[in-house]
């Protein structure tokens, strides 16, 4: 775990000396959080989010990539409960409220037996609310999208899948709450070896709520969960729970 522990330091102090160059386009944030429990059991968790935007004119850049580690000990062994890589990336074209935005995602998850899965779709988006303190926007995304399971290459699939995405932001002087919802059905998915899924047997759904407060400028303290809803894993296997609710404290650096 301290392993680890390093390596999530380096990315985010990385993420901090990068944000020193001089670009008044570039906005980098960047998020070191975790949790640990100590008792009948043990758990350690470490989790790094970071979140870069660049903007020219009317074109839009933004990657949200994420990584976390947990493990769990049982009379003093530690072995690992979770290694997840998940990544969002658009490109995005703006005109007034309205969006054009390409949009990939690529996740890797131990806990829910994906090697991989990757989308890559075009859709378009809204911002209904923009003021001082309340931003709303919504957006709608068409992904086709392949999986690599780790329960063997009969289950990995093909899907075409519906990606709508919500963020809603409240900002008051020092506090700042935040909400980004993805809710993701597959429309069609067709499993390896020639059978079809059944429209609840493939649907996503992640939603990150987070609670800050601003002291100063650049840092940030914060306080949130994070809720994660996959139906395939649980599909191949039912001992694969469905849903995972993840709480976490973070520190986070912002230029």
């Amino acid at each position: 775990m301290i392993k680890y522990f390093f390596i999530a330091l380096f990315l985010f102090l990385n993420s901090f000396l990068f944000s020193q160059t001089d670009s008044s386009k570039l906005k980098i944030e960047a998020s070191l959080g975790g949790n640990a429990t100590i008792g009948n059991f043990g758990s350690q968790a470490l989790i790094l989010r970071n979140n870069l935007e660049w903007n020219f004119r009317k074109i839009e850049l933004s990657w949200s990539p994420k990584f976390q580690i947990s493990q769990i000990s049982t009379n003093g062994i530690y072995k690992l409960r979770e290694r997840e890589i998940y990544s969002t990336f658009s490109l995005t074209g703006r005109n007034k409220n309205w969006k054009l935005l390409f949009f990939n995602e690529i996740e890797h998850t131990y806990l829910r037996k994906i090697d991989l899965r990757t989308s890559l779709g075009l859709g378009f988006g809204k911002k209904l609310i923009k003021n001082k303190e309340i931003e709303l926007d919504i957006s709608e995304v068409l992904l086709p999208e392949f999986t690599i399971s780790q329960f063997g290459r009969q289950y990995d699939n093909l899907a075409l899948r519906s990606s709508t995405r919500l963020k809603f932001v409240w900002t008051k002087n020092i506090f700042k709450f935040s909400s980004i919802t993805l809710f993701q059905p597959s429309l069609l998915t067709y499993k390896n070896g020639g059978q079809f899924i059944e429209f609840k047997d493939n649907i996503n759904l992640r939603n990150v709520n987070n609670i800050e407060i601003n002291p100063m400028k650049w840092v940030s303290f914060g306080v949130g969960n994070e809720i994660i809803y996959q139906s395939y894993p649980n599909y191949v296997d039912p001992l694969v729970k469905p849903i995972d609710w993840i709480f976490f404290f973070s520190i986070k650096y912002k230029n």
